[in-house]
């Protein structure tokens, strides 16, 4: 009897890259997922990652087994919550509900030791990139080893034939990236399931591996240069636009690019989280909130500091020591296997009466993408693991006067995290 194969079929550039290496902007990454439980892993990053997907996920049993991820052997002595706990750190169960999320069709269990009791398993058997010719000579030069690159000229007479050549039945497809348009063209095709991966792709990218974090590494240099070389042109009536048109040439020149559109925010416009530079002119004891990231070799950094002309009040200088303790403090508390949430609750606390002031969350990941999993926030009740990056940045604004935000891209290591971003914070930096 013929093997009926299933695959998930990625169109987000992140995740293109993530698995095949290929960067071009043009292109349909595939992963067949094989029903042979011992088959071969190939890929970027699955040298221990297993993708379970669940055919009925309501009858499926959450989390009934842990397993030794040394010796392979079942944990003595680990109860009910235990196992619950391990489920919500690989995003397995609904924290409302305790039951199988049905809103993931696929599961994954990257490094953690953690595995679960499902119907099915399933891993990677292959990759392919499907692409066009003009990107022939980026594709083959970038792609890794593993991967199999298909050419075409009509792509959906090539998807067409790749279905039935490699029997293909049933396909994820990224339903937060996808578009109406693409999903229309996709489910033409009458003799296949499409079914949602929901957010999996996005988790299986949140711990990252050594050569990721040695490019974030760098990229966390960047920016920090970056703030050095922008201390030394910002004067009396420089403007917003000024200064953040000088750090996005400072990334190009540095073979870099901007993550984001640098924000600068100066005086009473640093009340607004996300303000956009303008036209504002640096006035004599004012301050300078400078949000910045750079992109390069596709992964990203993230840093916030506070700058003033010639001093702050007193009054936002007493804030900013009060906010940065706060942060050190929470910076010491990332443990692993602890919840995200009691991160931004323990900042929270901290703040007291301020706390109606810190208007967004404490955080996010950041890799490939400035804004990616995990999410800081005090609903997030998964758990923190080694490698993962993420951003540590309390911020309180006040209305019409000024706001402050110190943030620093962090690494989650066996004893804690380390700080990425190392510009001087301990104090507000004086031009």
């Amino acid at each position: 009897m013929t093997k009926k194969n299933e695959i998930v079929f990625l169109n987000s550039p992140e995740n293109i890259f993530y698995f095949s290496g290929f960067s071009g902007s043009s292109g349909v990454c595939v992963l067949l997922l094989s029903k042979e439980l011992n088959c071969s892993i190939s890929g970027r990053g699955f040298h221990d990652l297993n993708l379970v997907i669940s055919e009925n996920q309501k009858s499926c049993e959450a989390m009934t087994s842990i397993l030794d991820p040394q010796s392979g052997s079942r944990v003595k002595g680990l109860g009910s919550r235990m196992r619950s706990v391990a489920a919500q750190q690989q995003n397995i169960l609904d924290p409302q509900s305790s039951i199988l999320d049905p809103r993931s069709s696929i599961l994954d269990f990257p490094r953690s030791g953690y595995f679960s009791k499902t119907r099915k398993k399933r891993k990677i058997a292959k990759i392919f990139l499907l692409t066009d010719f003009r990107y022939r000579g980026t594709a083959e030069q970038n792609v890794k080893s593993d991967v199999k690159i298909l050419y075409y000229r009509n792509f959906w007479k090539k998807w067409s034939n790749f279905l039935k050549k490699e029997n293909v039945k049933k396909v994820y497809f990224e339903n937060e990236k996808i578009s109406f348009r693409l999903w229309s063209r996709l489910s033409k095709n009458k003799d296949i399931v499409l079914k949602p991966a929901g957010k999996i792709l996005e988790n299986v990218r949140a711990q990252k591996k050594e050569d990721e974090i040695q490019i974030i590494k760098k990229v966390c240099d960047i920016t920090d240069k970056a703030l050095w070389e922008m201390k030394k042109i910002v004067r009396l009536g420089i403007s917003e636009k000024e200064i953040s048109f000088f750090l996005q040439k400072f990334f190009l020149e540095k073979n870099a690019k901007p993550a984001f559109d640098p924000i600068v925010a100066i005086g009473e416009n640093s009340a607004a989280p996300h303000h956009k530079p303008g036209d504002c002119k640096l006035k004599k004891g004012e301050i300078i909130l400078v949000d910045l990231g750079a992109k390069h070799q596709n992964y990203c950094s993230d840093e916030t500091r506070i700058f003033s002309l010639g001093g702050a009040k007193e009054e936002i200088e007493n804030q900013y020591y009060d906010l940065l303790k706060i942060q050190m403090q929470c910076i010491k508390k990332i443990k692993l296997h602890s919840e995200f949430s009691t991160l931004e609750n323990f900042v929270r606390k901290k703040l007291s009466k301020k706390e109606k002031y810190f208007t967004h969350s404490l955080g996010h990941g950041l890799g490939i993408k400035i804004h990616e999993s995990p999410h800081l926030s005090r609903k997030n009740k998964s758990l923190i693991a080694e490698n993962m990056v993420f951003t540590i940045e309390p911020g309180v604004y006040f209305p019409d006067k000024f706001g402050l935000r110190i943030e620093d891209t962090v690494l989650v290591e066996k004893k804690g995290a380390s700080i990425l971003t190392h510009f001087p914070k301990d104090k507000i930096m004086r031009v």
